[in-house]
């Protein structure tokens, strides 16, 4: 997989199959929409393009100013991984590039850049100026262009309609196992670790403080049952998001303690799954209950691997 970033570049002429989107948090529709690219490249060794960008259009625009990514570039970049595309290319989103209509973006980069012979989109993608480029657009105007286009339908789990927008509805209200469902995998938190009040040297529970990625969406403040990839070793723990208001914090952390793990990592990177919510953060009356309240965290964090395990 080759990696390009920036608006200007060069790939071989031999013909693409190409999808574009933002594909934040690359769930199970996104894994659709890649998987017909790559079958339908391997008939006649088409390239295999995805197409996003490099920062989100809302960000570059500075209308967000709270975290809301599912999956920051990195992590975009180590989930693609695992897909034999030829090219991802992240467009950086100047001004002049969204301000480009549709019919500009598709001349310019669909055929002039990438030399597309089949389009392969989601239902409800939009893109170029003002969002006035659609599947609809594209079915009514295909005449105009040397390309076929696929549409996706939506894919449904439990009545709801698989989106970016609606895992991020679960993430923010701690339904974790709900997000995870429509991402196809655990919900991830990368980070590197950092020192923090040592806290949990002093009770007995070492934990590791994550700082990460400024607009990367947490889930609720609250304790969770989780996965912890370190140096692709997988460990069992129990992570808190929050402000720690037992001890009159107010910035949120992330920190996790790793079973079994007794290693000093600072300025190592950590990858938490998330798997499971067990409660959400509340003030304790001294640290001896905080502690207390941690102990349990752990044994149910336990008993839900034991479990897991039995049922494998």
């Amino acid at each position: 997989m080759k990696i390009i970033t920036g608006n200007e570049f060069e790939i071989n002429s031999r013909g693409s199959v190409v999808t574009v989107g933002g594909f934040d948090g690359i769930h199970i529709g996104h894994q659709a929409l890649i998987d017909e690219v790559l079958k339908c490249a391997s008939w006649r060794d088409y390239n295999s393009i995805l197409l996003t960008f490099e920062t989100h259009p809302r960000i570059a625009l500075g209308q967000e100013r709270e975290p809301f990514l599912l999956s920051p570039i990195e992590e975009k970049i180590e989930i693609l991984k695992n897909y034999p595309l030829d090219y991802v290319v992240f467009l950086d989103p100047t001004p002049e590039l969204l301000n480009t209509t549709s019919e500009d973006f598709i001349k310019s980069f669909l055929i002039e850049k990438l030399h597309t012979i089949r389009l392969v989109l989601g239902f409800n993608h939009h893109f170029g100026k003002n969002r006035e480029g659609s599947p609809v657009y594209l079915a009514e105007t295909i005449k105009k262009w040397n390309f076929v286009l696929t549409v996706f339908p939506p894919i449904f789990i439990n009545g709801e309609i698989v989106s970016s927008s609606k895992i991020r509805e679960f993430i923010r209200a701690g339904e974790i196992e709900s997000a995870n469902r429509m991402l196809g995998r655990p919900y991830s938190v990368y980070g590197v670790v950092v020192e923090g009040q040592k806290l949990g040297r002093k009770i007995g529970v070492k934990t590791a403080n994550l700082k990460v990625h400024p607009y990367k969406l947490l889930p609720r403040n609250g304790v969770y049952v989780v996965e912890v990839n370190y140096k692709d070793n997988l460990y069992h723990g129990v992570a808190s998001v929050g402000t720690r208001p037992t001890v009159d914090g107010k910035k949120v952390i992330t920190e996790v303690h790793i079973f079994d793990f007794d290693k000093e990592i600072y300025g190592e990177y950590l990858k938490i799954n998330f798997l499971k919510f067990l409660r959400p953060e509340r003030r304790f009356s001294s640290i001896d209950e905080l502690k207390k309240a941690i102990i349990q965290d752990i044994k149910e964090a336990l008993s839900f691997f034991e479990t897991s395990s039995a049922v494998k």
